[in-house]
């Protein structure tokens, strides 16, 4: 099993690993993935494709992105592999923050659907008092 991904029940291992076209396969980054999706308990979903002929700018022209994930896939767009290493552990690392975010978001807006509730209640029975003075 040291040469495999685990992908919602699916297994990869290196050399059926999904492919595009431009993508450069790389055992060091999915190596690091398989670290890190270890080191973390985290991820163990995702996979990692090196594109580091792809240019990803923002329209101003200026930023380029260096890595995005996208559905369950981390794309990495680095030409320098020492840097997609690096943009990957970001990538990883960001995902893991955004899924406990997302639990924060979902509290707050449940939060904000009770406060509403309460606040339309609250008007209905001034508008009532109102109705009644009239």
């Amino acid at each position: 099993m040291a040469n495999k991904l685990r992908n919602k029940g699916k297994l990869y291992d290196a050399a059926s690993y999904p492919s595009l076209e431009g993508e450069i396969f790389s055992r060091k980054l999915f190596e690091e993935l398989r670290r890190l999706q270890k080191l973390l308990n985290h991820g163990y979903d995702l996979k990692v494709k090196w594109l580091p002929k792809v240019k990803h700018m923002e329209e101003n022209g200026k930023y380029r992105v260096c890595g995005e994930i996208i559905g369950k896939t981390i794309y990495v767009y680095d030409e320098d592999e020492e840097e997609a290493v690096k943009t990957l552990r970001h990538e990883i690392i960001e995902h893991l923050l955004y899924t406990y975010e997302r639990n924060y978001v979902a509290f707050i807006n449940c939060l904000i659907k009770l406060f509403n509730e309460m606040q339309r209640r609250k008007r209905e029975d001034l508008v009532e008092k109102i109705v009644g003075i009239l």
